[in-house]
């Protein structure tokens, strides 16, 4: 009988660690861009580009070079909502201009993650990821890049913010060297882990109980 709920209280707790280190946003290789320049986060499905790797770039230039041997080949814009997502997966409540203290921890993992494009001179004490996303025509700017900036502060107080801090226009003459782009592609699919773990030792946990049970017959 112990032996069954221990192995069974291990499984949970394997189950629940697993879970959690899966669904937090990690950084991983990539052939092209080099060591550590992906973010791959499960919860949004996707993979995300350093977006110091395209800062000084426009949006227009960058669109055209996700096509076959381009730059960003296999990449696209990221939606606002997918981007909204990204911040969630690392602790932030969703894109709001109001900084709150208690996303300090979310600002940190995501700038550091993402890639530092801007530090003290985007505002005072500010460390700051900031990023164009996916034009979206239906918006009340429906030929700007929404600009989104993952940031937090540790001067007078430790807070993070995460939002749409204004619009940019796509044509050439709107690149600028503190904004990159947030670029995704499909992230490859994931083996359920957890759940081979739980079965697993499901299974050792039923033979254990068979044992027990044979030496109570003797």
């Amino acid at each position: 009988m112990k032996t069954t709920k221990w192995v069974c209280g291990a499984a949970l707790a394997i189950g629940v660690i697993a879970t959690s280190a899966a669904s937090a946003p990690v950084s991983i290789n990539d052939p092209v861009f080099g060591t550590g320049s992906i973010t791959r986060a499960e919860s949004t499905g996707l993979d995300w580009l350093d977006v110091t790797e395209s800062t000084g770039l426009t949006y227009d230039f960058v669109q055209a070079e996700f096509g076959s041997g381009g730059q960003f080949e296999g990449f696209r814009h990221a939606t606002v909502a997918e981007v909204e997502a990204l911040a969630q997966a690392f602790g932030f409540p969703g894109l709001s201009n109001t900084a709150q203290g208690s996303t300090f921890a979310a600002g940190q993992a995501a700038v550091g993650l993402l890639g530092l494009t801007c530090a003290g001179t985007c505002g005072s004490f500010w460390f700051e990821t900031l990023g164009l996303a996916e034009v979206d025509p239906t918006s009340t700017f429906p030929s700007s890049a929404p600009q989104i900036r993952i940031a937090y502060r540790t001067q007078f107080s430790n807070e993070g913010i995460a939002g749409v801090t204004g619009w940019r226009g796509t044509g050439l003459g709107n690149e600028s060297s503190l904004v990159g782009h947030y670029l995704v592609r499909e992230a490859p699919p994931q083996i359920p882990l957890p759940g081979t773990l739980v079965l697993l030792l499901g299974a050792l946990g039923g033979v254990a109980v068979m044992r027990e049970r044979r030496q109570t017959s003797r």
